[in-house]
């Protein structure tokens, strides 16, 4: 794949910081345990944290999973096509299925944008124990949609470009 050095070394940093905060939500989760049934005294945010930094590991994690195809996909046709007829042209289903995902990064970019702007305006707050601007969580998914498109972009480029890559799997 010919991806720029500075777009993996991207996707790579927020990968390392997706990890670290499943990690943390991990921790998070082990603490509420041992608080709950030991010590009889739950906590009353640990949930909803671990909510929110399950939404940021999500969409931060996203780019890095597409640019080393770790997506669930259904290659059925996909695979099919290429055994068929070659994983020279499976490039010809990949790439319609790669455009296809780009719109929906923009159209969920797009919605999410304006949900951020609403609540940039109305200072919204998140119904949990723990309150906070809504827009912190919007922005997560703002900048998670950005990495993913630029991702896709640079895929897509490859599979113009003539690169199978993207196109097919190992096992075909």
């Amino acid at each position: 794949m010919r991806f720029p050095t500075f777009v993996r070394k991207i996707n790579g940093f927020f990968a390392v910081v997706s990890g670290t905060l499943i990690a943390t939500m991990a921790l998070f989760a082990f603490i509420e345990v041992v608080l709950r049934n030991v010590f009889s005294a739950p906590t009353i945010w640990t949930t909803n944290v671990s909510q929110y930094m399950l939404l940021w590991a999500l969409m931060l994690g996203s780019a890095f999973t597409f640019e080393t195809k770790g997506h669930v996909s259904v290659d059925f046709i996909r695979v099919s096509f290429a055994r068929r007829f070659g994983v020279k042209y499976a490039r010809f289903v990949a790439i319609p299925c790669y455009c296809f995902c780009l719109v929906y990064i923009g159209v969920l970019f797009w919605k999410t944008y304006d949900l951020f702007s609403q609540a940039m305006v109305l200072e919204r707050l998140t119904l949990g124990m723990i309150q906070i601007p809504v827009a912190y969580l919007y922005g997560g998914i703002l900048v998670g949609c950005v990495l993913m498109a630029i991702t896709v972009i640079f895929i897509l480029l490859d599979l113009f470009s003539g690169s199978n890559e993207f196109a097919s799997e190992e096992e075909i």
